[in-house]
């Protein structure tokens, strides 16, 4: 039997080009899936939303606030500090998971360090006596998560969610750590590969954004109201630099949070 190479080269040489060019194009809608996998929100699963438009709009601004703490120096630290009222923060490159939360909901104008100091401070046998504390304590008491649980399921503005209620971003979740240490973190509009939303925490080196809703025992979930309080608006000199600004509402709008 003849072979007769000089027609039989070409021939082999398109077939080689052509299984390259099949496996490059796998290999590309291999890693755009990839990709997408990567940058898949809850709003890209979700277009019509959970709400409407101007809750949206918060959710996302709040959130895209805490990602950008993730970026930056920020160590973990519990210390005691002494704080202005209202509106008294840290040191911005210290933190725990609590100011994570105090800071998001400062961006969109809410300070927990004012509403859960005056709700402490006038109810202050119904809250957690763990720190040997005569009164309240506007320096740390919103700085303590079991405070924030209940201050969270007293509040008329703040919706504690069922465990058949399915969460959002923008939600906040309290866990158990074990040994008498409790946890904190927003839920993240960013889904991880296990397909649950991320958390948006901080519980130890700097704050960040995590696939750990499951991680640990949940002893709450909470719909926080993403709008501030009138009555506890502060002067602007109180306010911190970055606060979202708040278009006002145009007349009908629905104004109500999910």
């Amino acid at each position: 039997m003849t072979i007769h190479l000089g027609h039989a080269m070409p021939k082999i040489c398109r077939i080689g080009v052509s299984i390259l060019l099949v496996s490059l194009s796998a290999f590309s809608l291999c890693s755009c899936r990839l990709a997408l996998g990567r940058e898949t929100t809850y709003w890209n699963l979700n277009p019509s939303g959970p709400a409407h438009q101007p809750w949206r709009e918060r959710c996302e601004s709040l959130l895209k606030e805490v990602r950008q703490m993730t970026q930056r120096s920020i160590r973990y630290d519990p210390a005691y500090v002494r704080l202005s009222y209202p509106w008294g923060d840290p040191p911005a490159d210290t933190g725990v998971c609590a100011d994570l939360v105090v800071r998001g909901l400062r961006f969109i104008g809410r300070d927990l360090q004012q509403e859960l100091h005056e709700d402490l401070g006038a109810n202050f046998a119904q809250y957690p006596q763990r720190w040997n504390l005569r009164r309240a304590d506007p320096h740390i008491d919103h700085r303590r998560v079991p405070n924030l649980q209940k201050y969270f399921e007293r509040s008329h503005r703040d919706r504690v969610l069922p465990r058949d209620v399915a969460l959002q971003p923008c939600d906040l979740v309290i866990w158990d750590l074990g040994g008498g240490l409790s946890h904190i973190g927003w839920v993240s509009d960013h889904i991880a590969p296990s397909g649950q939303l991320k958390i948006l925490h901080h519980i130890s080196g700097r704050p960040s954004e995590d696939d750990v809703l499951t991680s640990w025992p949940q002893l709450q979930r909470v719909r926080p109201a993403l709008q501030a309080d009138s009555a506890l608006t502060p002067k602007p000199s109180q306010r911190p630099h970055r606060v979202m600004v708040i278009p006002p509402q145009a007349h009908g709008a629905k104004t109500q949070d999910p």
